[in-house]
């Protein structure tokens, strides 16, 4: 098997000096004399024709016009991600108890427009896990108590998992770019939020601008360092929460140490989220520590080891290891957010199930889980305790098809399946599915041969001329 071409001169140098060579199923930083672009990828829009090396291309136009054409489709789905995450706190309220967060609306029109230019195509496997959740999640809910609502929503989050959209591996790569960017974007936001408030000024936040109607409800916009605290944790202008912030510097800083290997950017992501003084996102790095030593050469872990004295007094210096402290003290105090996001989970699924064994197939229906206020119930917990076992089991089928996949960095899909399910809240919370569907779940590999089914045989704009 033929592996891609590593990069050269002194890009190459500083890579190797520290990690080990990528295995051949692995996707590596595209080089600029193999795909279209630069290294380090970046924005796909109004340049897309410096995309394409005249080096390369020149004498070759099919090549130069199929890199425009990836150029395109790339614009279009980076944006759509970038405009998805960053309208979190916007949302239309259809009833009192239900908020339509407005990525869904962004999501939608996106793919039906891809659609129209016939980019979107349906994989076989992704559709049949996709309806066979559906249907059982349909057929659990007509069982036990029917929730038309909360039914529909599911559908409306969920749907799109039968999508997806082919991109080359070095295409992949400036996608995944894009993330970073828009996470470098999100730091800066960390930093201003501190600056304003030395000044003694309130951090700005988005809801500040938004009428009831608009804004999504049921997070907690902000929050005190600690009880009584004068300080704030930052929440970056857009994010819902703290945590949102942290989850996504965490994972900008997974995928730069993994795949781009700036070190730049890596100073940057890890000293942000230290300011944000969020347990999920150091949590979501810890979990995904064992995956990340795969792609690092000894030489970086003894520099890591190095440099974890300073990085602990610097800790122990801006309170972060007392925080830290006091955070762990949560998991047996009813209420608190550790306890919340762990031990309450496990409480919650044993007394569901003692109640009733019929519970354990067919749960006790959509929606009924919410009247508990007291937990944040992370997916798992939610599809058992309302749909039954056999539901859940066809569920994280589903997203692991999604997410990993041949040709895609195993990293990606492992750090996004820490976070999807064991540190969010996020079985439909929009914004949450939205975010693990167009880094990884979306995205298919272009594969040499591969049959794939398309939405139409021919772009429905070329076919209504």
């Amino acid at each position: 098997m033929t592996t891609m071409a590593r990069p050269t001169g002194r890009t190459a140098a500083a890579h190797e000096s520290l990690y080990e060579p990528v295995d051949a199923h692995e996707i590596t930083p595209p080089n600029a004399h193999d795909w279209p672009g630069d290294a380090s990828g970046g924005f796909a829009s109004g340049s897309s024709a410096r995309l394409a090396s005249q080096d390369n291309l020149s004498g070759d136009a099919p090549a130069f016009a199929a890199a425009r054409r990836e150029a395109r489709l790339l614009a279009v789905l980076g944006w759509t991600m970038i405009a998805g995450i960053l309208s979190q706190k916007f949302s239309l309220l259809l009833t009192s108890q239900t908020p339509l967060q407005l990525v869904l609306c962004i999501e939608y029109l996106a793919f039906a427009w891809l659609a129209w230019q016939g980019k979107v195509h349906i994989n076989a496997l992704s559709l049949m896990l996709t309806m066979a959740f559906l249907v059982f999640a349909t057929l659990a809910n007509l069982f036990t108590r029917p929730a038309f609502t909360s039914i529909v929503y599911v559908y409306a989050v969920y749907l799109p998992f039968a999508l997806r959209v082919r991109l080359s591996p070095g295409g992949y790569m400036r996608y995944l770019d894009m993330f970073q960017v828009m996470a470098l974007f999100t730091c800066l936001w960390v930093m201003l939020d501190w600056g304003f408030q030395f000044l003694g000024w309130p951090m700005p936040n988005v809801e500040h601008h938004l009428i009831e109607f608009f804004r999504y409800f049921n997070f907690n916009y902000i929050q005190p360092l600690e009880w009584g605290s004068r300080w704030y944790k930052p929440n970056a202008f857009f994010y819902l929460e703290v945590s949102f912030v942290a989850q996504t510097i965490a994972t900008a800083l997974i995928f730069e140490i993994c795949l781009f290997r700036r070190m730049s950017h890596i100073s940057v992501y890890a000293v942000s989220l230290l300011a944000t003084f969020s347990g999920t996102g150091m949590s979501l790095v810890l979990l995904c520590l064992p995956a990340m030593v795969a792609y690092l050469r000894p030489k970086l872990i003894a520099v890591t080891l190095a440099l974890a004295p300073i990085t602990v007094v610097t800790a122990l210096g801006i309170g972060l290891i007392d925080n830290a402290m006091q955070r762990t003290q949560e998991f047996d105090r009813e209420g608190s957010s550790g306890n919340q996001r762990f031990m309450g989970q496990v409480e919650a699924v044993r007394s569901a199930f003692e109640a009733d064994s019929r519970d354990v197939i067919f749960g006790i229906g959509a929606g009924q889980i919410l009247q508990n206020g007291k937990v944040v119930w992370n997916p798992i917990t939610k599809v058992t305790v309302e749909y039954g076992i056999f539901v859940c089991a066809i569920y994280l089928a589903m997203i692991a098809q999604a997410l990993f996949g041949k040709r895609k960095p195993f990293i990606v899909g492992y750090a996004l399946l820490m976070q999807f399910l064991l540190l969010n809240g996020g079985f439909l919370v929009p914004v949450i599915v939205f975010t693990i569907f167009m880094l990884s779940g979306v995205i298919e590999i272009a594969s040499p041969g591969r049959e794939l089914v398309p939405v139409s045989p021919a772009p429905w704009s070329a076919r209504q001329r």
